[in-house]
């Protein structure tokens, strides 16, 4: 694409270009942390993370047009500015020292918002000084380190060292980072890259030594990171291993039964399946409640019991599919409720019923004080909802 290095642009429109590129990075950013949130799970690689980076115009080195044969809007705003007359390289840069000074006086008063707003304004200057572009990055990286925006921190860490890979501050300050996230294997890939893109050691330069002497200490701290990381891990498998065995014996018992859940869900896929399609929750008791399998392979059900002709209801738990209905709510009933002032809910003066689910329609279907709650769940039609059993108590007269 052609640009016409002889027009002016105005001091508002190379903002408004700065400002541009600046989200555009941030949306760059977002997407890469998506695209690496959905993928399958992996070891994490920091060098092929800073390999993507390079995707972005800031780092390329050389700027291909997309299949239309066109640049994108970042590029276009990079060339704009390459091209466009007015400040000076010069200005730019003596504008980016100012923002950096101005946040380092912000920074040494623990105002580390405002000094993290500096660096930004530093940084969307977007000067060619690459060595000032990384402390700039590096230090709005230590601000939003006290700040605890660790992960926000990480990423300035990762520009700083791509801007000048010899930024120790960048270098030890992203180890800080990774492993203050637990990433103790990503840190020791972190520093060991670093460590190849450094220059050769100086005997007589103290800095150096001070860095180096530094990194050995996080190496250390990223090692045990490690350790304890494998160690969770392991134990995590086996905590995995042991709910995806629990999940299939229950999903069997349910297949077994010929049982019916809204909404539905596989009886097949353990793996799959999440406890909280059965979980139930119910305001009244503050309790959360799901069917469990017991050591004899019974099923425990927590049970609504609604009674429709009085607006109220009744929520039981642990109720064991071998035992008869009657058994279940006859001791409900030895009782009159504050509600049923008249004791008309008795044994001999009520009947039972279960919705059944038959073509896209609810009908009722009576059931007998006899019958077990096994043989009730498992009739034709009949739909779990939520994982909680519901059944209806009406009056005989």
């Amino acid at each position: 694409m052609d640009f016409d290095k002889k027009k002016k642009m105005s001091e508002e429109e190379r903002l408004r270009l700065a400002r541009k590129l600046d989200e555009d990075l941030d949306c760059f950013m977002e997407q890469l942390a998506a695209k690496k949130k959905n993928e399958p799970r992996k070891p994490f690689n920091f060098d092929e993370w800073c390999k993507d980076l390079e995707q972005h115009p800031a780092f390329m080195t050389e700027l291909k047009p997309d299949a239309k044969g066109e640049y994108s809007e970042a590029v276009q705003a990079l060339q704009a500015l390459k091209y466009a007359e007015g400040s000076s390289e010069e200005e730019r840069i003596d504008d980016a020292e100012h923002h950096k000074e101005e946040g380092n006086k912000y920074f040494k008063f623990k105002k580390y918002r405002w000094a993290s707003d500096c660096y930004t304004n530093g940084i969307k200057v977007m000067c060619k000084n690459r060595k000032l572009n990384s402390v700039l990055y590096a230090n709005r990286a230590a601000a939003q380190k006290h700040l605890s925006n660790i992960r926000s921190a990480l990423r300035d860490c990762v520009f700083a060292r791509k801007f000048d890979p010899s930024n120790c501050k960048a270098v030890t300050r992203g180890a800080e980072c990774l492993i203050e996230l637990d990433y103790g294997q990503q840190c020791l890939d972190w520093i060991e890259s670093s460590r190849l893109q450094m220059p050769k050691k100086d005997k007589d330069d103290k800095a150096q030594e001070a860095f180096f002497a530094k990194l050995l200490e996080l190496e250390k701290k990223a090692k045990h990171c490690q350790l304890l990381e494998a160690k969770n891990a392991r134990k995590n498998k086996l905590v995995e291993k042991k709910d995806i065995a629990a999940k299939k014996r229950l999903l069997n018992a349910f297949s077994n039964r010929h049982l019916k859940f809204k909404p539905p869900f596989s009886f097949d896929s353990p793996e799959v399946f999440e406890w909280s399609q059965i979980e139930v929750f119910l305001p009244q008791t503050q309790s959360h409640q799901l069917v469990s399998l017991d050591d004899n392979d019974v099923l425990l059900w927590p049970l609504l019991i609604q009674y429709p002709e009085f607006g109220q209801v009744d929520f039981l738990k642990e109720c064991s599919e071998e035992s008869e209905l009657g058994q279940v709510l006859d001791p409900i009933f030895q009782e009159a409720a504050e509600w049923d002032l008249e004791h008309s809910l008795r044994p001999d003066n009520v009947r039972y019923f279960i919705t059944l689910d038959v073509y896209d329609e609810n009908e009722v279907f009576e059931v007998y004080s006899n019958d077990t709650l096994k043989f009730i769940f498992s009739t034709k039609d009949y739909v779990i909802t939520q994982g909680l059993p519901v059944v209806q108590v009406y009056l005989i007269a």
